[in-house]
């Protein structure tokens, strides 16, 4: 990324950096344990996102109707979450108002 930063493909600023830490999500010896306690942590990790960006973005419609956690499934989520963001976002720009903190931002990156 800092290599698409420095050759000037990616401007700082211009996407919302979604990060996800698996490390303090515990690893039962059970796969299917396992698997659960990972979709549950990503789901927290997409709920701090969300909380993180309500501040900024609770204006939007889209941001306003998104329903995480109707289901357990990640895949889901991250969909539904991305897409809230994007219009979201979209409805920023078409606002006009340059002075929105996220005014030009292009989308979210899940990294």
């Amino acid at each position: 990324m800092h290599r698409a930063v420095k050759d000037g493909k990616i401007v700082p600023g211009q996407y919302l950096v979604m990060k996800f830490d698996f490390s303090a999500i515990s690893r039962p010896p059970k796969i299917d344990l396992a698997a659960g306690r990972l979709e549950i942590g990503i789901n927290m990790m997409m709920d701090r996102f969300k909380k993180t960006y309500n501040e900024y973005l609770h204006d939007s419609p889209a941001w306003r109707e998104i329903s995480l956690f109707e289901t357990d499934d990640p895949v889901r989520n991250l969909y539904v979450l991305v897409t809230a963001v994007d219009n979201a976002l979209r409805h920023i720009y078409k606002g006009g108002n340059k002075n929105h903190p996220l005014f030009g931002v292009n989308g979210v990156r899940p990294f």
